[in-house]
């Protein structure tokens, strides 16, 4: 099947951006997605090394911003504003 592998890495991004726990700049999320989308992520610097033992990613500062931007523009309901909520798991609840 051939689809657009620029709208499934920004889609993975936004998916990415709703699970990550924040550190500093960037941030970390499992590793639930396709290893070649994580692969292509990494190559577009928006990730560290994907494929190290580690059980979850390292998302970079660069990646954080294209997170938030990715899942504002395929996430957010319309006529929402304003940026969005952290994830539960980042306001101490688990």
């Amino acid at each position: 099947m051939e689809y657009d592998k620029d709208q499934v890495d920004e889609m993975t991004m936004a998916l990415i951006f709703l699970v990550t726990t924040r550190e500093g700049e960037g941030g970390r999320a499992w590793k639930g997605f396709d290893w070649k989308i994580l692969e292509r992520l990494h190559q577009r610097g928006w990730l560290a090394q994907p494929q190290i033992k580690s059980l979850s990613l390292e998302i970079t500062a660069e990646g954080m911003a294209k997170g938030q931007e990715c899942f504002e523009k395929y996430c957010r309901r319309a006529g929402m504003a304003g940026a969005p909520s952290p994830p539960d798991h980042e306001k101490g609840n688990p």
